[in-house]
C-alpha cells in the first residue's frame, strides 16, 4: 500500500520546547497525523482487487500531566469474489510524566464486530516490569526492565540532537497480547531539507 494524501505532517521526532528537570520526559509538541492509504498493485493469485484505508495518530500531553496517544487504523479489503472485509484497530495509551506507569487499551473490530480487546497497566519496579492485564482475562506478568514509548521518544530526540545516529533499547508498548518486551533499534539518517514542492511544506515549516 502507499500513502496517497498527508492531511497533517507527522513529525517522527517532535520538537522539544523545554526540559523540566523534575520530570523524566520533556515537553513534546502535540500533533495529529492523518494518512489515506490505497493499494498500489496486487498479484492475481492474491485474490485481492482493492484495499483502501485511513490511519490516524494523535499525540497530546504535558510534562506535568503525562502523555496520551490515540491511534486508529481502518482498512477495507475487496476480493475478486465481490466480498469485502472491514478491519478497525483502535488503541489508546497513557504514560505518566515520569515514565513509571503505562496504561493501554486496544480494540480490534472485524466488520464492525469486536474481535479482540486487550487492556491493562504496566508499572516499572526495581527488578523489572509488572504488567497487570484486565482484558481479555485478568492476569499478571513479570517482564524485563524496559522503557515506555514516550520516554523512548524523548531519549531518541536527545541522542539525535547530540549527533548520535544509532539507538537500541528495550520497549514495551502494550501491543498484540501485551506479554512481551521488544528490542527496538533506531538509525537516524542525515538531516535533509523538505521538498519545497510538497503541499505539506508550509505546515511543516511552522513546526
Amino acid at each position: 500500500m502507499r500513502a496517497t494524501r498527508l492531511a497533517f505532517h507527522a513529525v517522527l521526532l517532535p520538537a522539544v520546547f523545554s526540559m523540566a528537570p523534575a520530570f523524566a520526559v520533556p515537553a513534546l509538541q502535540a500533533h495529529r497525523a492523518v494518512y489515506d492509504l490505497s493499494l498500489d498493485k496486487a498479484s492475481d493469485r492474491s485474490g485481492i482487487t482493492g484495499i483502501s484505508g485511513r490511519m490516524v495518530y494523535e499525540f497530546n500531553g504535558s510534562p506535568c500531566e503525562g502523555y496520551t496517544v490515540k491511534f486508529r487504523f481502518v482498512t477495507q479489503i475487496a476480493t475478486n469474489d465481490n466480498a469485502t472485509k472491514l478491519t478497525d484497530q483502535q488503541t489508546t495509551t497513557f504514560e505518566d510524566a515520569e515514565g513509571k506507569t503505562f496504561s493501554f487499551v486496544t480494540k480490534s473490530f472485524v466488520d464492525q464486530n469486536l474481535d479482540k480487546e486487550v487492556k491493562g497497566t504496566a508499572t516499572k519496579e526495581t527488578k523489572g516490569l509488572k504488567v497487570d492485564i484486565d482484558k481479555p482475562e485478568k492476569s499478571s506478568l513479570e517482564l524485563a526492565a524496559t522503557q515506555f514509548p514516550t520516554q523512548h521518544l524523548a531519549e531518541l530526540i536527545d541522542k539525535a540532537e547530540k549527533g548520535e545516529n544509532f539507538y537500541e533499547t528495550n520497549l514495551f508498548d502494550g501491543s498484540e497480547d501485551a506479554d512481551k518486551v521488544m528490542t527496538t533499534t533506531v538509525v537516524v539518517g542525515k538531516k535533509a531539507d523538505a521538498d519545497k514542492a510538497d503541499p505539506e511544506a508550509p505546515a511543516l515549516a511552522k513546526l
